[in-house]
């Protein structure tokens, strides 16, 4: 290592900042964050900030928490649905402004992609706040990804947050039980529902920083193992933060997962990084344009908006048309034809809705053909994006 590197290393011991920061600048660099970034004083561990919230709702949903697995049983299954409704809450309700200090410094370090392990969207709110333009997406089990007209090509100007452990707007990706937990590890190691883009462009990255991970779950190693698997090379970096662990633990994912573990806790990680593109004006600026109307729509059905987006989608293409009465006879028929899609799309929402207000559909069917609606708007979006209108 260079002198200059070693003297910026400082307390991080061997750690080249430069090719940390370079692997980030080339766009080959995945910051995967993990719930550890939640813990405070009060607080420490976020599994159990959650549980204890859940076990007070007046509701009673809880019958048992698995602690070592972070897991629950409910007491039945409409008590597991008013829990991710109470999930929500949580993390609408709890102070979290030190993660969103954390997140903020991350947002101008110009990774290109980051995964979360936590189901919030607390990331995707610092994103908006500071006008940086940005992809979602989230790990839904078991359902094919969805399909796109346009490539994910995930880059340092428009980043991709992928949450890869669900999504608290989307309840069929959330892993609350162990049949959960099951479902979703045959989905990963099945490689179903990643979209191959995301596949791919993992396979071209040379570093992994876990900030916050829970390496002392079990399951932590089978998604390592998915993920180095995707990934295909042994020679990429692999840092993590200081973790307290059982020795032999510690030796498993130093040896085996070759990860080095430095001095530094998360905060202080992030703020060093955070100081070199600092130093060398790198840091990501506001994009200084606002997201275009599909991404805006995208984001609404991610919040379970999914009639406000239909609406929003039909209004703006009929005022598009209406505006723009030269267009090319091909983008007109397909303006119009959307239009007619969305119109059919409203009819199955209503009527799904109709008869989940009777009673007469079952709660699995119910989400299914919703998540079909949603497949079908989504598509919709990547076809009114790929225009460019």
């Amino acid at each position: 290592m260079s002198s200059k590197a070693a003297k910026d290393s400082g307390q991080g011991g061997n750690i080249d900042w430069d090719i940390i920061a370079g692997t980030i600048q080339e766009q080959k660099c995945i910051l995967f964050i993990g719930p550890g970034v939640f813990g405070n004083e009060e607080h420490p561990r976020l599994e159990e900030w959650i549980a204890e919230y859940l076990k007070n709702d007046p509701s009673d949903l809880i019958r048992k928490y698995y602690a070592e697995d972070s897991l629950f049983s409910f007491k039945d299954p409409s008590a597991k649905t008013k829990a991710t409704f109470a999930l929500k809450k949580f993390f609408q309700e709890e102070d979290f402004s030190h993660v969103k200090e954390l997140y903020r410094k991350i947002a101008e370090i110009p990774f290109s992609i980051i995964f979360t392990l936590t189901p919030d969207d607390l990331l995707q709110q610092v994103f908006k706040e500071k006008k940086v333009n940005y992809n979602p997406d989230f790990y839904l089990k078991n359902q094919p990804p969805r399909q796109v007209e346009t490539p994910i090509t995930p880059t340092s100007g428009t980043p991709l947050i992928y949450n890869m452990f669900g999504y608290v707007q989307n309840r069929d990706s959330l892993v609350l039980t162990h049949d959960d937990l099951f479902d979703y590890l045959n989905s990963v190691l099945a490689e179903q529902s990643m979209h191959p883009d995301i596949k791919q462009t993992i396979k071209k990255m040379e570093n992994f920083i876990f900030l916050g991970i829970s390496f002392d779950k079990w399951y932590m190693r089978l998604l390592l193992k998915m993920l180095y698997r995707l990934q295909g090379r042994d020679e990429f970096l692999r840092f993590a933060n200081q973790a307290i662990l059982q020795d032999d633990t510690r030796t498993l994912f130093v040896d085996q997962f070759r990860i080095e573990f430095v001095p530094e806790q998360i905060g202080e990680f992030i703020d060093r990084l955070h100081k070199h593109f600092e130093s060398k004006n790198l840091l990501r600026k506001e994009s200084g344009e606002k997201p275009n109307i599909a991404h805006q729509l995208k984001e609404m059905v991610g919040e379970g908006k999914v009639n406000e987006a239909i609406n929003g989608l039909q209004t703006y293409i009929d005022r598009f048309l209406a505006e723009n009465t030269s267009l090319p006879e091909s983008s007109n028929e397909m303006l119009s034809g959307l239009g007619s899609e969305l119109l059919q799309l409203r009819s199955m929402l209503r009527r799904l809705e109709n008869r989940k207000r009777q009673g007469i559909i079952s709660e699995d069917k119910a989400d299914l053909e919703m998540n079909q609606i949603t497949h079908s708007l989504i598509s919709y979006l990547d076809e009114v994006e790929a225009m460019k209108l």
